[in-house]
């Protein structure tokens, strides 16, 4: 299992740049494949998977903005899909803290390197 496993996660976390204390959040992101297309003989609908460890913006709400210019969003890292709730895992990059979320916006195209 793990010559199959671990190849994924270390091929995850350089294909985006990340550093190795996320090497969990990549293993468990991998456990969350589903064997849908075994049982139904059909391909799963794909178009709400994204890139694991791209930029993601979370939304802040109106009442928490103070002014007009302020962004709209926080930046942090896709860690996966929350196993209890229709969210997002997110990473904060200010904070480091691995949050749940359902507003946010992905940016696929960009990555951020953690060493």
């Amino acid at each position: 299992m793990n010559g199959v496993v671990l190849p994924r996660v270390r091929r995850m976390l350089t294909s985006v740049d990340l550093a190795d204390l996320l090497w969990g959040e990549a293993f468990a992101s991998l456990a969350g494949e589903t064997p849908y297309a075994g049982r139904f003989r059909e391909r799963p609908d794909v178009s709400e998977l994204r890139i694991w460890g791209c930029l993601t913006f979370s939304f802040t709400q109106k009442v928490l903005r103070k002014g007009k210019p302020k962004n709209l969003g926080k930046p942090g890292i896709f860690l996966g899909y929350a196993k209890n709730s229709i969210s997002y895992q997110e990473m904060d990059l200010k904070s480091g803290k691995v949050q749940e979320l359902r507003t946010v916006a992905f940016a696929e195209d960009w990555t951020i390197g953690v060493m």
